[in-house]
């Protein structure tokens, strides 16, 4: 059993996919880069940690309320503390006082605007203290903020602060900005292989109607797309010689054998009547209807749209229908045509299409019981049916039935499998289709629908 296989993407869409993972990738590692950095440097995360404090400090003072800074004060009153002073070095404000035995009290001239070391040995209770100015409410003031260790792990707001001033919103500024530019660079730049794919559909739209393929034009592709398309040409001419050879080793075949088989018929009609003589017309009879299949299904490969016209499906339809009545009587067997009030109209090869119908009923005829009727009906969406009141044809066969040389009958030896395959073909020539479906009260019906 095949697995299967997943919906195939546009090569912009994976393009893009990628470079969004790269991007992605790329601030992951601006992110990993900045926590080493402050890891590394102790004293640059500690300073820029007590910085981001005395921000917050001058903040809350600004907006009369309580710094949040005093409830790490609270929280672990040997690790935290500070001081705010005026211009005049006057304590204002002051929390957990002892962390400050070095710094006097009062002193003459402006506190100085510095970062200290305490120089303990032990990270977990080295001491740094900074001094910073700002002013509140048009007040100048000087906080004073000292951290031994950081048992409340500030430095983590730091770095989150970091990332998103340093890393997140310049991503989102610039990898949008960014990412447009790409994807218009990529389309533009993926143009020529959007138009090579187009090109190539509408060749195998060509090719299934019959139209000589063309080329596909190079002008304008990069160098690794060059040699591919110059490689697909090169297979498409050589498709094309071979095909062009086995049509007219067919169309010639067939063109040969014709007259050695009516030379051949005309001798055995001289032989006296027998059983015998009987087997070898009706041999000859099936052989000459496959040379002339053979023939048929040459001439279809040839058929080019430019020899198509309108014309109503009724009228192709009832001609067909009366060319078969006599083969029709003869088998033993009745025609019935069943044909809308109102025309029904095609582009197409009349002649081409009465083969087809006329394949379809031949094989009805053959299918049906003696003295049964074969029905054709056409309808106003441009589609013939032919139903039989034959045995039917298993669900497992009705696609094979289609298939050059393929037949149920070949076990009794008649058919070569060439008539429906040719009916196929000429339906696909003309943007058609060719189904069988099963009779309601049994048998087949071999519908034939043409785009509208």
């Amino acid at each position: 059993m095949s697995r299967p296989t997943a919906p195939a993407q546009s090569l912009l869409r994976v393009i893009s996919i990628r470079l969004a993972m790269v991007a992605a990738g790329l601030i992951a590692v601006m992110v990993v880069a900045t926590i080493v950095e402050y890891s590394i440097s102790i004293e640059k995360l500690r300073r820029a940690t007590l910085e981001d404090q005395a921000q917050h400090l001058f903040q809350s003072l600004g907006l009369g309320r309580v710094p949040h800074f005093t409830e790490y004060c609270n929280r672990y009153p040997s690790a935290y503390g500070y001081r705010i002073f005026n211009e005049t070095n006057e304590i204002l404000t002051e929390v957990n006082p002892k962390l400050f035995p070095e710094m006097p009290r009062y002193r003459s001239g402006r506190p100085d605007l510095s970062f200290k070391h305490g120089g303990m040995r032990d990270p977990s209770s080295d001491q740094w203290t900074i001094t910073r100015a700002g002013e509140v409410k048009g007040r100048p003031l000087w906080i004073h903020l000292t951290m031994v260790g950081d048992p409340a792990t500030l430095w983590g707001e730091v770095i989150v602060d970091e990332i998103v001033e340093h890393v997140v919103a310049p991503a989102f500024l610039i990898v949008p900005a960014l990412s447009f530019a790409i994807f218009l660079a990529l389309r533009s730049a993926l143009q020529p292989l959007n138009s090579i794919a187009e090109r190539a559909r509408v060749l195998a739209q060509e090719a299934n109607s019959g139209t000589s393929s063309q080329e596909l034009p190079s002008e304008g592709l990069p160098l690794e797309t060059l040699n591919m398309v110059g490689a697909i040409n090169a297979l498409l001419q050589k498709t094309e010689s071979m095909l062009e050879q086995q049509k007219q080793f067919a169309a010639n075949a067939a063109h040969e054998l014709r007259t050695p088989l009516a030379v051949l018929l005309l001798q055995i009609s001289r032989l006296p009547p027998s059983e015998a003589v009987d087997r070898l017309k009706s041999d000859v009879a099936v052989m000459n209807r496959v040379v002339g299949q053979l023939l048929r299904l040459s001439q279809a490969e040839q058929l080019a749209k430019t020899d198509f016209a309108s014309h109503d499906l009724r009228d192709i339809a009832r001609a067909t229908c009366e060319e078969m009545t006599a083969p029709a009587a003869l088998m033993g067997r009745l025609i019935e045509l069943d044909e809308p009030p109102a025309p029904a109209l095609i582009s197409c090869n009349p002649e081409f299409i009465k083969i087809a119908i006329r394949n379809i009923i031949e094989n009805g005829l053959r299918a049906a019981p003696l003295g049964s009727t074969v029905s054709i009906a056409v309808d106003c969406n441009a589609c013939v049916s032919v139903s039989d009141r034959g045995p039917g044809i298993p669900d497992i066969e009705k696609e094979q039935i289609f298939q050059r040389f393929w037949t149920r009958a070949r076990k009794i030896g008649e058919g070569a499998g060439i008539g429906l395959a040719l009916v196929r073909r000429i339906m696909e020539l003309h943007g058609g289709d060719a189904r069988i479906e099963n009779r309601v009260g049994g048998g087949t019906c071999v519908m034939l629908s043409f785009s509208p």
